[in-house]
């Protein structure tokens, strides 16, 4: 199984009331992650899609380039969504410049508008199009290029879009998610090979912050209560724990919905707690990796 480091560092547009943090001390911070989990033996830097970056895709491609140009071998991937309004062919050129410039080691990680109105069926005319302009970018580029094109959503109608395009899936599990591996089922078994390189393959895409000790893990447990504040239906999008509280939830996902890849975010406010939480989590994924 392919671990991926799914990283969603929020990122501000700079002059924003509150600003967290910039491009450049993003790509700085995404260099530093990327050697780290590089050294540990990850598969694999996302620069994924955050809440604080949706309509700034740009900047998680600078993210993905800086990661991948300071690494020597994991795949990089970065985030692009189909907004409302259009213009999925603006990302393409972007991402087949470091998809140029790094062959075989590249993912786009596709996602639909989360400020979509409610209801709104996924997009498959901009994602045909974003599609088309891949593909001529790769054409009149580098065709040597391969880069992995994903589709990543919640529901059984993104499987479903994912399957009918021949594209690998990205299930984006929050903690308190329903199991629904039927939809998974359906994707493996209808998805459309000959359409593209890489699928059916499916990913999870889980938020853990694992800490070495009961104490250290309620520590985190405060800031991402603060960071994560609980509704009065929905509990927290963070497994936060010990390697043995979280091991139990890990191994009845994995085996619920058998993924070709994991995707691990950590919302760990420091650099150091999160290469530690990657490290054992990296730990527990070996103890319950399947014999080959």
């Amino acid at each position: 199984m392919e671990l991926i480091v799914d990283d969603q560092a929020p990122i501000h547009v700079s002059g924003r009331e509150h600003a967290l943090t910039g491009t450049a001390a993003a790509a700085q911070e995404a260099v530093r992650l990327a050697l780290d989990c590089e050294e540990l033996g990850w598969d694999g830097y996302w620069a994924a899609v955050d809440p604080g970056t949706v309509r700034h895709s740009h900047m998680l491609t600078a993210m993905a380039s800086a990661a991948a140009t300071i690494t020597g071998s994991i795949r990089v991937g970065t985030g692009l969504v189909l907004p409302e309004d259009g213009g999925p062919v603006r990302g393409a050129a972007g991402f087949m410049s470091l998809a140029h410039l790094h062959p075989r080691r590249t993912d786009l990680i596709v996602a639909t508008d989360p400020d979509a109105a409610h209801g709104t069926p996924f997009p498959g005319p901009r994602l045909t199009t974003l599609l088309a302009a891949l593909r001529y970018e790769e054409a009149h580029g580098s065709p040597t290029a391969s880069p992995r094109i994903w589709l990543t959503g919640q529901r059984a109608e993104d499987a479903a879009v994912a399957a009918a395009y021949g594209l690998p899936f990205c299930l984006g599990l929050p903690a308190d998610h329903l199991p629904r591996p039927d939809f998974l089922d359906h994707y493996r078994k209808f998805c459309r090979t000959e359409a593209g390189p890489g699928a059916p393959r499916v990913a999870l895409a889980l938020r853990i912050a694992c800490a070495d000790n009961p104490d250290e893990a309620a520590a985190l447990q405060a800031l991402l209560a603060w960071a994560e504040p609980p509704t009065a239906t929905a509990r927290p999008r963070t497994l936060v724990g010990t390697p043995d509280r979280i091991r139990p939830h890990l191994a009845y996902l994995l085996d619920l919905y058998r993924p070709d890849t994991l995707a691990v975010s950590t919302p760990c406010p420091d650099h150091a707690l999160r290469i530690r939480s990657y490290t054992l989590v990296q730990d527990l994924v070996t103890g319950l990796r399947p014999a080959p």
